[in-house]
């Protein structure tokens, strides 16, 4: 890795810290890394915060049998209704996507499906997401959920 690249990441992993600590809502972060030790010892950094205000991540491992993760959000939402008073609006974290690569075309479309009901409903969602991706499923992703991309999202 080259001196720019790395100073480059660094800049996008402090831009990445800032944004989480806003602890905005309807905010999608994907974090691009091939690299599954590298991306677990960004990810317990990410978590840990700092001394004023508590880290917005809740982190869930995708489920490959059930790649729908917004089960699992819900879940966590129902049994942690007030889990993070100072942060009402979480960021859930989602790492394993890149498990999906190793599941059948039909596992793999639940996913992309979920990630497009995202894109719809984004407005009545009250957390963010960052996704955890290797660079071929985030270059799938941009292929088969072209709407991140296409257009800016007018939030009330």
């Amino acid at each position: 890795m080259s001196a720019s690249s790395t100073s480059k990441n660094m800049a996008n992993y402090h831009r990445l810290q800032q944004a989480l600590q806003v602890g905005l809502r309807r905010q999608i972060f994907f974090a691009v890394c091939d690299n599954i030790g590298l991306r677990d010892r960004i990810s317990q950094q990410l978590h840990t915060g700092d001394m004023d205000r508590p880290s917005p991540l809740v982190k869930l491992t995708l489920d490959v049998n059930n790649p729908n993760f917004l089960a699992a959000i819900a879940t966590f939402l129902k049994q942690n209704p007030h889990s993070t008073p100072s942060l009402p609006h979480p960021t859930f974290e989602i790492v394993g996507i890149e498990e999906l690569t190793r599941q059948g075309a039909s596992v793999q479309q639940r996913f992309i499906r979920t990630l497009r009901w995202i894109e719809r409903h984004l407005k009545k969602v009250e957390f963010s997401l960052l996704l955890w991706v290797s660079k071929p499923w985030f270059n799938n992703i941009r292929q088969s959920v072209p709407e991140f991309w296409q257009k800016p999202i007018a939030l009330p």
